[in-house]
């Protein structure tokens, strides 16, 4: 495994690099992209999956073994949410 050291820092380029993210694509609730430098010490089957909740609230998660995701419509990411958090 090819493990990163973690930049204090990098979570709050994440999450402006989020935020301009769904500004430029008002109309998406979903994102996976790899991580940025020093956000993750996964390895380098990693991505990060981030939901938007409200225009200034997002949750991000680290996830492994979909990298075939990374550029994904919110329709492919919204599936492979509901796979992965199931029936409520």
């Amino acid at each position: 495994m090819n493990r990163q050291p973690l930049n204090p820092n990098a979570q709050g380029w994440a999450s402006q690099n989020d935020r301009q993210f769904f500004l430029r694509h008002p109309g998406r609730q979903y994102r996976c992209r790899r991580p940025l430098p020093g956000e993750s010490d996964g390895d380098r089957g990693q991505v990060i999956l981030v939901i938007r909740i409200t225009e200034d609230m997002r949750i991000r998660a680290a996830v492994d073994g979909m990298t075939d995701l990374v550029g994904a419509s919110d329709e492919e990411l919204a599936d492979v949410v509901n796979d992965l958090v199931g029936p409520r």
